[in-house]
């Protein structure tokens, strides 16, 4: 029987392990500012392809403490080329630099780390698959490494909530949709408001009833005068012509009025601002254009620059993956 509950209980704890190691495999920040904290001596995950095109590289952090002494770190890749590094959070002065390739099959290296004092340390994984298979990692470390406990892990990354209907590819890419322009109200021409403005000046004399002519009265005989008398034809109602009369000069007065009001406007002046932008050049050759009218503000803080659009889109990007940022 005790057996049999040894038996339970290493299931159980194998288990939990097993649980442990898959949350952080699929727990991956990639916000410099809030990376993800690393609870273990071991974390795995995997970087998916990039859409046909993208030709970015996915980045990935994660937050550790290392105390006095010698850290050791073993990474094995398989099916990436990626350079991963390692920080000191302050001043984020680089103490270690990995380069790997997807030439084999699995390539693994390592790095000793010394430290003279204790430190808040940060990784960097940076890389891509070289086809459509996702790549993966592992990385190891023992020596002076220190895991982060649940109250020294750093917090967790806001989430923003967008009300839009975009699409969002493999990696978390936003693809925003076209929106639908409103149709176009056409106004009418000088020529066709003049003509509308004659047709309401315009006043239509209607032809009034013809009366009906009634048959002559044939002549009344009298008894004892043989002389007749004839009455006189009824007289016929005169005809008035059915003619348009045209206020002509009401038309004339409106389009001079209309033509002392165009005159009086003044061309708009034109934005100067409308050909510069902001230029933002990545060290892959990725080229980030703001048009000056569409930009709120962009800022550079603790290693991050931030744009703002006027629409409410903000965009982030780390100096140290930025080659220049000019305004043309």
């Amino acid at each position: 029987m005790k057996i049999r509950a040894f038996a339970i209980v290493r299931t159980l704890v194998t288990a939990a392990v097993v649980l442990s190691a898959s949350s952080i495999a699929f727990s991956q920040s990639s916000d410099v500012d809030f990376p993800t904290p690393v609870i273990s001596n071991t974390i795995s995950g995997k970087i998916l392809a990039r859409d046909i095109g993208d030709g970015r590289s996915t980045t990935y952090y994660f937050a550790f403490d290392g105390e006095q002494g010698d850290i050791f770190i073993n990474v094995v890749t398989k099916n990436l080329d990626a350079d991963i590094d390692v920080f000191a959070v302050e001043g984020m002065r680089p103490l270690t630099k990995m380069v790997v390739y997807s030439d084999s099959a699995t390539s693994e290296t390592g790095r000793l780390v010394y430290l003279r004092k204790p430190e808040k340390m940060l990784l960097r994984i940076q890389g891509r698959t070289p086809n459509d298979d996702a790549g993966t990692y592992q990385v190891k470390f023992t020596g002076s490494f220190v895991a982060l406990s649940d109250k020294d892990a750093p917090p967790p990354a806001p989430k923003v909530l967008s009300a839009s209907n975009n699409d969002v590819n493999t990696v978390g890419t936003i693809i925003a949709k076209p929106q639908q322009r409103p149709t176009p109200r056409i106004e009418p021409s000088a020529d066709d408001r003049e003509r509308n403005a004659e047709s309401k000046n315009t006043v239509t004399v209607t032809k009034p009833a013809e009366p009906q002519r009634s048959a002559p009265s044939k002549p009344a005989v009298a008894a004892k005068d043989t002389s007749r008398s004839r009455q006189a034809p009824a007289k016929r109602s005169s005809k008035t012509p059915s003619t348009p009369v045209n206020n002509a000069g009401n038309g004339r007065s409106d389009r001079m009025e209309r033509t002392k009001d165009t005159a009086s406007k003044k061309p708009e002046t034109a934005d100067p601002l409308a050909n510069v932008r902001l230029v933002i050049v990545m060290k892959d050759g990725t080229r980030t254009e703001v048009r000056m009218p569409d930009l709120l503000r962009f800022n550079v803080d603790r290693g991050t620059l931030t744009v703002i659009r006027k629409n409410g889109q903000i965009e982030r990007y780390q100096m140290v993956d930025v080659s220049k940022v000019t305004i043309e």
